[in-house]
């Protein structure tokens, strides 16, 4: 296939992955020029700089599958789901059911009636 001027345009296009956020806001390549841009200085924008940005999630759960959830993950699990935290509340079926989480030994190993053969 044979490649078009567009195409070579595109493959030879510097990214820019460190802009400023007023060019990544308004989805445009930065020029990265210090302490402003120069994108944002000609258009007479303020550029709002190149630091990191911290953005703190909110609720129980921001991230994921419970996205959005108001209520506590346990609640708003479906029921599915909920038979097998129950079980795990109520320990796994190896426990003693004594609750001190201690392992307890079900069996002796068989050990013994191994034989080697080559």
């Amino acid at each position: 296939m044979p490649s078009t001027d567009k195409q070579k345009d595109l493959s030879h296009r510097h990214r820019s992955f460190k802009g400023c956020w007023t060019c990544k806001k308004r989805r445009v390549q930065c020029d990265e020029m210090r302490p402003a841009c120069r994108k944002c200085s000609d258009r007479g924008l303020t550029c709002e700089g190149y630091e990191i940005r911290l953005r703190w999630g909110a609720g129980i759960a921001s991230r994921g599958k419970f996205s959005g959830a108001e209520k506590p993950v346990k609640e708003s699990i479906t029921p599915r789901a909920k038979r097998r935290w129950d079980m795990r509340d109520k320990g796994d079926r190896y426990s003693s059911g004594d609750g001190d989480g201690q392992p307890v030994l079900v069996s002796q190993p068989l050990v013994e009636g191994i034989v080697a053969t080559a």
